[in-house]
């Protein structure tokens, strides 16, 4: 079975580091930007994005996706426009911006995180095939494409810890279920998650683990999964929390 990924990923793919666009004035959003988002302690959202910058958003629930099912969620990771709030300018120096989000842009890109990172791999051989692999704010962003059953949760979808070579973590996408394309019920699906990045607890479990960089938390994640197309992931360099 052929698995297709949406558009909007190499959009990603090429956004996901860049700051602001100029603006001439008119009614243009600034972006696109990588960003996380979570319930502010001060109520609303706390929007951060990748290249530093935090937005107060003064139209949080635009932000909030509604399904035809009733059901609403706001989404971890994200890829947005904003417009600046009047009086508002870009300042170098300046981190913080008052912007409403742009909702008739709507969301690039967007992801649902999930705790489903684990320290040992699973023991299904169900294929998991990657698309994109990227590191930001303490989250991993993944699209992954992979079988499922009718009835089934994105928890399933583990990022498993495989060992460690050097400086160097290796990971593995894997399906709880065990599942094959000739199962009854069985259909394909892709999806688009955030998991938690690990952080300086993975030395507990491997100790062995080197570190590098002026803090001495850094380190490389090489994810073992390859796209359909047997592409191989490239290595990324991720800061431990």
């Amino acid at each position: 079975m052929r698995f297709l990924m949406m558009a909007v990923l190499t959009v990603f793919m090429g956004t996901t580091l860049t700051s602001c666009l100029d603006s001439d004035g008119g009614n243009y959003p600034d972006g696109p930007f990588a960003v996380t988002i979570a319930e502010s302690y001060l109520g609303g959202l706390s929007v951060k994005a990748d290249n530093g910058y935090t937005f107060n958003v003064s139209n949080p629930g635009a932000m909030e996706l509604k399904y035809t099912d009733g059901t609403a969620l706001t989404p971890t990771r994200a890829i947005i426009y904003v417009y600046l709030a009047e009086g508002e300018e870009w300042t170098k120096d300046k981190t913080t911006y008052n912007v409403s989000f742009a909702q008739d842009y709507g969301y690039m890109y967007f992801s649902q995180a999930v705790n489903g990172m684990t320290y040992e791999p699973l023991e299904t051989e169900t294929p998991v095939y990657t698309e994109y692999f990227y590191f930001g704010n303490g989250y991993f962003d993944v699209a992954l494409s992979t079988f499922h059953l009718k009835d089934f949760s994105l928890s399933d979808f583990k990022l498993c810890v495989t060992g460690v070579e050097g400086e160097t973590i290796k990971m593995k996408l894997m399906n709880s279920e065990e599942l094959k394309s000739t199962d009854s019920g069985v259909t394909g699906g892709n999806f688009y998650i955030s998991y938690i990045a690990p952080g300086q607890e993975i030395k507990n479990y491997y100790p062995e683990l080197k570190t590098f960089g002026t803090t001495n938390d850094s380190v490389y994640v090489q994810l073992e999964n390859k796209s359909y197309a047997g592409i191989e992931s490239e290595k990324i360099k991720i800061k431990l929390r």
